[in-house]
């Protein structure tokens, strides 16, 4: 999930703590949602976005979620729950990034990411499997 992540203000993190764990717990319960219902979650998204209604940005947003999906299998999401990171594969992402982007400015990873509002929300095996094999076409090994 480090193609995507969800931002807060660190103020409101320590303010209200309770608000962002239900936050990001909504989150992964709608990611958890569209990979299993993929075509359902599809259709929500189309109805609501009347920007997509033709059937070129639907082709296009399909696929967005396919990848998005792919991105997600991964065996921290397996054993600790979607939004899990791993701290070790985060700073290899800052050390590249300011490698080849010419970051002028340090980025500690543990000053951004936390695990502390993941966790709840998980796959069973079949249901990582049936995942797996939606976009099967899209994960990279």
């Amino acid at each position: 999930m480090y193609g995507t992540g969800l931002l807060a203000v660190r103020t409101q993190i320590e303010k209200f703590p309770e608000v962002t764990k239900a936050v990001v717990e909504g989150v992964m319960e709608g990611y958890k949602y569209t990979y299993l219902n993929p075509a359902q979650a599809l259709d929500m998204h189309i109805a609501n976005m009347s920007e997509l209604q033709g059937h070129r940005a639907r082709d296009i947003t399909k696929y967005q979620m396919l990848l998005n999906t792919a991105l997600g299998v991964h065996p921290a999401s397996k054993e600790h729950g979607l939004g899990y990171y791993i701290p070790e594969e985060v700073a290899q992402n800052v050390a590249l990034a300011t490698e080849f982007l010419s970051l002028q400015k340090h980025v500690d990873p543990s000053k951004v990411f936390t695990n502390n509002f993941v966790g709840t929300v998980k796959l069973t095996p079949a249901e990582w499997d049936k995942v797996e094999q939606s976009v099967k076409p899209y994960i990279l090994r």
